[in-house]
């Protein structure tokens, strides 16, 4: 049984997928699996990860979304901790070391997770302009990331699976049922996810705020229910 399952959801991410896949298989850390969920792509996504044969698991449904892709992860993954990345982008190479070291050297009783830090390089002037969080100077902050988080098992049964009606927010939605839970975030100072914003993920302010505007109306309405 591995220590950790990284699940990895995949959709036309051919440009940046082998160097996302990479930066697992070059980890310090290496007791874990590695989950590719290839969402229904039309490019060559689904050969760059057959090219990796038994080094990672593929699993391949038919095109449901991002938050189906993580659901299908989770209910296939075998780890003791849970952790996603994004097929566009990466770790540091010590990225799931420094995430256990945390864990382990932390004295918070309970449910918890990690949450480390992100370095956000950007391909274009455009991505810069359009991003809508405040960076230090070396472009690094804390930000409430799926592909910055270390999480048990236990916490994952807790929070349930992500809500597959939401397209852009269902990881929103999985840290504010985090919080609804009172499960503790432990943060790790250190970078441990690189950040790559290019011109096919770039998401305005404008398109955040309608996502997140629609997610909280939905949560009220549950919430009167």
């Amino acid at each position: 049984m591995p220590k950790l399952s990284i699940i990895l959801p995949v959709y036309n991410a051919e440009k940046h997928l082998g160097h996302a896949i990479d930066s697992v298989l070059n980890q310090t850390f290496n007791d874990f699996e590695l989950i590719c969920i290839d969402d229904g792509s039309t490019d060559g996504s689904l050969k760059v990860m057959e090219s990796y044969g038994d080094k990672i698991r593929l699993i391949k449904p038919s095109h449901r979304g991002v938050a189906a892709a993580r659901n299908l992860g989770i209910a296939a993954a075998k780890g003791e901790f849970i952790t996603y990345l994004d097929a566009d982008d990466s770790y540091v190479p010590d990225a799931l070391s420094s995430q256990f070291k945390t864990y382990d050297e932390s004295t918070t009783m309970g449910l918890k997770v990690v949450l480390g830090k992100s370095r956000v390089i950007f391909e274009s002037d455009e991505a810069r302009s359009t991003y809508y969080l405040e960076l230090d100077d070396s472009d690094e902050a804390t930000i409430s990331l799926l592909g910055a988080t270390l999480i048990p098992i236990a916490v994952v049964k807790a929070t349930g699976n992500f809500n597959e009606s939401l397209v852009r927010s269902s990881d929103s939605d999985w840290f504010m049922r985090l919080n609804d839970c009172n499960i503790k975030i432990i943060y790790n100072e250190s970078v441990v996810l690189i950040v790559n914003r290019h011109h096919q993920n770039l998401t305005n302010f404008s398109n955040i705020k309608k996502s997140h505007l629609s997610l909280f109306r939905e949560r009220i309405k549950a919430k009167k229910t």
